[in-house]
Parts: C-alpha cells; structure tokens; sequence
C-alpha cells in the first residue's frame, strides 16, 4: 500500500507549510493503511546503533527549531542547484536525526524534502540512486559528514536550474 500512496503523491503532492504538520501529513498519507498510529508522534526512545535519535521530549522544540531555520531560509527558494543541494542534505539530515515517528521516518522525510525541491523548482528522483548509496551517506550525515547526502542530493536532481512549472505543478495541488 505505501508503494502506492508513494506512487500518488508522485501525481498529488501534500501542500503545507514545511513544518511538523506538514511532515506528519506526509507520514499520515502514507502509511494510514499500515499503521493506526500514522502521523503521530513517537513516545518511545529508538536507535539504530550507532545512531540514537532524538529523544521523545524534545521531538517538538527540536522541530520548531529546524522549521524555523527552514522558514528563516525562505524554504530554499532562489538557490541554485549546488546550494539547493548542500542547505536540502542539511534538512534532510536533521529531520533524520528527529525521527519522529516509530516507523516509516525515510519515505516520510524523502517525501517531505521532494515536496521542498518542487516548491523551490527542483524535481528529486529518489529512485535515480542506490538504496545501500543512500543508507551510508545518511548514516554518515549523523556521525561525520553529509558531503555524501550532498552528492546523493545532486545526483537524485532531474533539473539543473528551478522551473516554475514545477512551482506551478506544486502549488496547484
């Protein structure tokens, strides 16, 4: 079912403001099917060694930080593809680290940052990388570096300048 509410979103991307909200509508969407807690908030500790997540108390102030950095950015609009790609790394990075749902944390945030792309003009094909590629460089993004999400970010961009259809295609949904 998720692959096909992907599919969906693919048609119909889920307007918001780039906030919490926004992401938890996300994840509601795409696993409503799987998960009668879709788009709720963890309570619960989780890790995957060697990563530890950001723990369950600070899941709101921790958001409402990295929102309104992404809004103090004017949600990256205006930016050519290289700094697209380095400032959307970052915010994928740190969202990673929030993980605030129990499952289903990567499509969600995938999504989330494609839907930023289409906003600003950019279109992201996360299917134009390797899965295990994509894994290591967001480990990596939480303990050394995201030159490798960077890079992920480049490659996945099916555009190399913004296109205001893709604005327009965003928005009009």
């Amino acid at each position: 079912m998720t692959s096909k509410r992907l599919v969906q979103l693919m048609e119909s991307p889920i307007l918001g403001h780039f906030d919490l909200l926004h992401l938890q509508r996300i994840h509601w969407y795409l696993f409503q099917d799987v998960y009668e807690w879709a788009g709720q908030l963890r309570t619960e500790t989780i890790s995957k060694p060697p990563t530890v997540f950001c723990l369950p108390y600070f899941l709101r102030p921790q958001a409402e930080r990295i929102f309104a950095e992404l809004r103090s950015e004017r949600y990256l609009t205006g930016l050519d593809a290289e700094s697209f790609s380095d400032r959307a790394a970052y915010y994928l990075a740190e969202i990673n680290m929030l993980h605030p749902f129990r499952e289903g944390n990567g499509r969600a945030q995938r999504e989330f940052i494609r839907c930023l792309g289409l906003n600003t003009g950019y279109e992201i094909d996360w299917y134009a990388l390797d899965a295990d590629a994509m894994l290591e460089a967001m480990i990596e993004s939480a303990h050394r570096s995201r030159a490798k999400l960077v890079r992920m970010i480049q490659i996945s961009l099916a555009n190399e300048k913004p296109n205001a259809e893709l604005i327009r295609f965003y928005r009009r949904n």
